[in-house]
């Protein structure tokens, strides 16, 4: 709630600006998902749904390091990464035959991390830079976070994907997926 009602306006904007300025990448995810495409409904509702789960996550994490459980550095990037991972996850759970390569899981680890991306930008502005600098916040905000249209987000959830893909497409031929030597 506070991420989507304290300023649903400038939320809804930054979104629509953030997904405008992470296009380049998307692109190249669908350029990626070209030989096998992904059902549309998981490919956009993979976004979708770190959209809306993130916050969700992102409540907890900080309700975690409030109580002082845990640095917050020591609980950052993994729940990050499981956030941006969870569709992947859940595909592979609950609809065995959609994500079974590596290719599957780094087409959705990128779609989480570009949902994750658009959340973050969009919450930042809301809940930060908008009630303190009003909409010229984006003039800085803007140049930041473009980074040529490629998010750091993006690609670490790419990478993560790519292992949780690999994995499945070894389970699914029923060997062990390999580890590298120690």
């Amino acid at each position: 709630v506070r991420y989507f009602g304290v300023h649903p306006g400038p939320m809804v904007a930054a979104l629509c600006i953030a997904f405008a300025m992470y296009l380049a990448s998307l692109l190249a995810i669908r350029f990626l998902d070209r030989h096998d495409p992904q059902p549309p409904l998981f490919f956009w509702g993979s976004i979708a749904f770190v959209i809306l789960f993130a916050p969700i996550t992102s409540r907890v994490m900080h309700a975690i390091i409030d109580d002082g459980l845990v640095p917050y550095w020591v609980i950052v990037g993994p729940l990050e990464e499981v956030t941006k991972l969870l569709p992947l996850l859940l595909l592979a759970w609950l609809a065995p035959g959609v994500a079974n390569s590596m290719r599957d899981g780094i087409v959705y680890g990128a779609l989480g991390g570009l949902g994750f991306a658009i959340v973050e930008f969009g919450a930042n502005f809301a809940t930060s830079g908008y009630p303190g600098a009003g909409w010229a916040d984006l003039y800085t905000t803007v140049p930041a976070r473009w980074a040529l249209g490629t998010e750091s987000h993006i690609v670490w959830g790419a990478t993560a994907g790519s292992a949780a893909g690999a994995t499945a497409s070894a389970m699914r031929v029923g060997t062990r997926p390999r580890l590298p030597p120690v």
